[in-house]
C-alpha cells in the first residue's frame, strides 16, 4: 500500500524508463545535474537534512530524482483530476521538464492510464 502512495502506477513508472530516449535524457540532463550538485558540494546532504560522510552516489541521486518527478506529477495529476475546470500552476525547475521526460511526461502517463480523465483536458 505504501508503494502505491508514492508510485500510483508502478508498471507505467517502470515502463517510462525503458525507451532509449529516456537513457539519452539521463545522460543529457540528469548526469550533468549530478555533476553540478557535486561541484557545488550539495551531495553530502539529503533532502531530509541528513549529513552524509561522502557524496551521495549517482544511483541514489538518480533514484531520488525519479521519485521527486513522480511525486510532483502524481500530485499535480490528482489535483487536476479532483478539481475539474480548475487551473493548476506548478513552479518546477527546468531539468524537471526538459524533453517531456520529467514531470510533464509522467503527468501525461498518469492521465492516459486513467483514461485521460484529468479535468481541463489533463494537460500539464
Amino acid at each position: 500500500k505504501m508503494r502505491r502512495e508514492y508510485i500510483p502506477d508502478p508498471i507505467g513508472f517502470a515502463n517510462f524508463l525503458q525507451p532509449q530516449s529516456y537513457r539519452a535524457y539521463v545522460n543529457y540532463v540528469i548526469r550533468p545535474s549530478y555533476a553540478l550538485h557535486r561541484d557545488m558540494g550539495l551531495l553530502r546532504r539529503t533532502t531530509s537534512g541528513q549529513t552524509l560522510d561522502a557524496d551521495m552516489s549517482f544511483q541514489n541521486f538518480f533514484s531520488g530524482r525519479l521519485l521527486w518527478d513522480e511525486s510532483m506529477a502524481s500530485h499535480a495529476y490528482r489535483w487536476v483530476r479532483d478539481h475539474p475546470g480548475g487551473v493548476m500552476v506548478g513552479l518546477v525547475g527546468a531539468d524537471h521538464v526538459k524533453f517531456q521526460l520529467g514531470v510533464p511526461g509522467r503527468f501525461e502517463r498518469l492521465a492516459a492510464a486513467a483514461g485521460g480523465e484529468g479535468g481541463g483536458g489533463g494537460e500539464l
